[in-house]
């Protein structure tokens, strides 16, 4: 949000009884608590690999979630890799 980091997200498996997969999207705005500091905020998903950058393009869960972040919450929109 204007040049400044507010929250990090990676991959990661949250074991609640099955194995459910929380991607890096939704881990970053998940982690702000307070979804109002979205509102002017650009979210940049980045896929780093041993071979390099690679496609970080969102799964469409991930891409439902980041358009209701867009539509009730006020951010600006995402980019990635």
């Amino acid at each position: 949000h204007g040049r400044k980091i507010i929250a990090i997200g990676q991959n990661r498996v949250a074991d609640r009884g099955r194995r459910q997969t929380i991607h890096a999207e939704v881990d970053a705005i998940h982690s702000l608590g307070d979804f109002t500091k979205l509102r002017g905020a650009t979210l940049v998903v980045i896929r780093i690999a041993p071979s390099g950058i690679r496609n970080s393009k969102p799964c469409a869960a991930c891409e439902c979630v980041l358009q209701k972040c867009v539509r009730e919450y006020g951010m600006r929109g995402w980019i990635h890799s």
